[in-house]
């Protein structure tokens, strides 16, 4: 029975050893103080931060740069090829978590795919709608750009409208699928029927 004892002893001693790095930080964090956990906290939200502006700022006009490009090759408004693929680029994370939550094939994990996916559009449409009024004052007060921030106010209106439905229906995804083409033929036949 002792040798069984120390024999236990000796494999939790070994894998105790083995452990991971990460726990072994979790472990010295939670002996902190709350201040200094607070302090770790923030400086490391700060670094994160800090690395993901810069890469985003380092990226940015490439991948701008390369939409405008495709744009002219194709022969449409670079705002209508960045409305196309910059989601692609900008929500990527998105994407392969909602694709993770939904092969769990529950209705909770369901329940959050939809709402990460309608935060995620309401987040993007407001911070697109931003982008109008501060990069494009002077056209938006020519009217240049009221299709586009009307076709976002209605698609997030929208987007809205169907969330807050308490039984989502085939017909609902659907709705929401058809408002993505149908906002970008909405803008494009108000500037040429307004603007052309």
């Amino acid at each position: 029975m002792q040798e069984n004892v120390e024999h236990l002893t000796q494999l939790m001693t070994t894998v105790a050893d083995d452990s991971d790095p990460e726990e072994d930080e979790d472990v010295q964090v939670n002996e902190r103080s709350p201040s200094q956990q607070q302090r770790e906290v923030i400086l490391g939200s700060l670094w994160r931060l800090a690395v993901g502006g810069t890469l985003v700022y380092t990226i940015s006009l490439p991948v701008t740069e390369c939409i405008v490009e495709i744009a002219k090759r194709v022969g449409v408004a670079p705002y209508y090829a960045g409305f196309v693929l910059a989601p692609w680029a900008s929500n990527a994370s998105e994407f392969a978590q909602v694709t993770h939550y939904a092969a769990q094939r529950s209705s909770e994990s369901i329940s959050i795919a939809l709402g990460s996916l309608a935060a995620s559009a309401c987040i993007n449409n407001t911070l697109c709608l931003g982008i109008y009024l501060a990069a494009h004052v002077q056209e938006m007060a020519t009217g240049r750009l009221i299709a586009e921030a009307l076709s976002v106010v209605v698609v997030e209106m929208a987007v809205g409208y169907l969330s807050a439905k308490r039984v989502h229906r085939l017909v609902d995804a659907l709705t929401i699928l058809s408002l993505y083409p149908a906002s970008l033929a909405f803008a494009a036949v108000f500037n040429y029927l307004f603007w052309s």
